[in-house]
């Protein structure tokens, strides 16, 4: 009986040995990401089509482009590419936002578990001021068309005022929009300098801001 009791107190301190080594042995889980460090500038504004590209660093070891989250509040507001580089120090973290959809936004970047985060970034997209609206305004009302003359009235022939020639008025027209302009500005980056004869003879109506 003896024996058996020195057999099991043995047993329970090896079993105890070998927990403790396999417990001290067992490898600890790898921390890639220890630090994301703060955007620099957290306000941004911008317009549709316009790129933005925002940069911070990352501390840390082995850090791979899979070991990084991107939190966006609308996925469908902007096209994203980011990347990341190792450096001496730290690794430097970019990300280029083209801007698809008016509205405000955010982002932020942090590890898998989003344990470790950056600050949160804010972007306004803003509509393009120089971009046309090709539909037909629906305050416009319906312009009649013009009746023809009766052949019985007589045409009285009324001297001209001595004002410009409508082939030699410069305008300003864009290849899909329904206006023509006198400000080669109010028509956009897409103006095409023209005549005010040309223009109204495919049917172009002058611009209510500009002519």
């Amino acid at each position: 009986m003896k024996k058996f009791k020195v057999y099991i107190v043995f047993s329970i301190i090896f079993i105890f040995i070998i927990n403790m080594l396999m417990t001290g042995c067992a490898p600890e889980e790898e921390i890639k990401i220890k630090k994301i460090n703060n955007f620099y500038k957290t306000n941004y504004k911008c317009e549709i089509d316009d790129k933005i590209t925002i940069e911070t660093t990352i501390s840390g070891d082995n850090i791979q482009f899979s070991d990084i989250s991107l939190h966006l509040s609308d996925k469908t507001a902007f096209d994203v590419d980011y990347n990341i580089v190792e450096g001496y120090v730290y690794y430097t973290f970019t990300v280029v936002f083209i801007a698809k959809k008016s509205g405000k936004y955010n982002f932020y970047i942090s590890n898998l578990d989003n344990s470790i985060s950056s600050n949160t970034v804010n972007i306004e997209v803003l509509e393009n001021p120089n971009q046309e609206d090709n539909s037909p305004s629906q305050n416009e009302p319906n312009q009649p068309s013009n009746p023809e003359p009766d052949s019985s009235e007589k045409t009285e022939t009324k001297p001209t005022p001595n004002t410009p020639s409508e082939t030699s008025i410069i305008v300003y027209t864009t290849p899909t929009g329904k206006k023509y302009h006198y400000n080669k500005s109010c028509a956009g980056k897409n103006a095409i300098q023209s005549t005010k004869e040309k223009a109204v003879n495919i049917g172009l109506t002058p611009c209510k801001k500009c002519c």
